[in-house]
């Protein structure tokens, strides 16, 4: 087992400017590709952006050129200042924010498939955690991490099931 080291972004070698320019390119290159070829997109969802200044990101212009591709489309926090929903990360808010969210969630403590890391939520607590943030007026993204032949663990598998067991007898109880 191993432990958790934090990212200390000031400590890693740092781009020449022209490979960070070029990067830059690349990526407005990509979201441009993704949000002209595939029809209506109704949510981009980055991820990161704390190892570099909104003004690095060119969050301003990369926002101004999704909402131009894409006028409907939602996006996350994590485009520093110019998001539409929050994503709180592997805990619940205390207080439901007062804007859009939802909270990212694991079914173990991994989010990519960690044959080592067994420490999976019990289906009670996963149930309990949705019925949380939807009191709270949140959504719950909960991932799931397919294994190297495509498959889903048996673990999260299971959990899934009862997940949706519950969501059915629960519809049902209510019409």
């Amino acid at each position: 087992m191993g432990f958790y080291i934090p990212y200390r972004f000031d400590q890693l070698p740092q781009p020449k400017p022209e490979q960070w320019k070029r990067y830059i390119q690349f990526l407005f290159n990509q979201i441009r590709e993704l949000l002209t070829n595939y029809g209506q997109i109704d949510i981009i969802w980055f991820d990161g952006s704390w190892e570099r200044t909104p003004e690095q990101w060119q969050t301003q212009k990369l926002a101004k050129m999704i909402r131009d591709l894409q006028p409907n489309i939602l996006i996350n926090d994590r485009l520093l200042n110019c998001g539409d929903f929050a994503t709180p990360e592997q805990f619940i808010p205390p207080q439901p924010p007062k804007h859009l969210w939802e909270t990212c969630l694991t079914i173990n403590e991994s989010w990519g498939y960690n044959p080592d890391d067994c420490k999976f939520k019990s289906s009670r607590q996963l149930i309990h955690t949705l019925c949380e943030v939807a009191a709270k007026g949140g959504k719950l993204l909960l991932n799931i991490s397919p294994m190297g032949n495509g498959k889903i663990p048996p673990e999260q598998l299971e959990r899934l099931q009862d997940i949706a067991e519950w969501m059915c007898d629960t519809l049902h109880t209510l019409t």
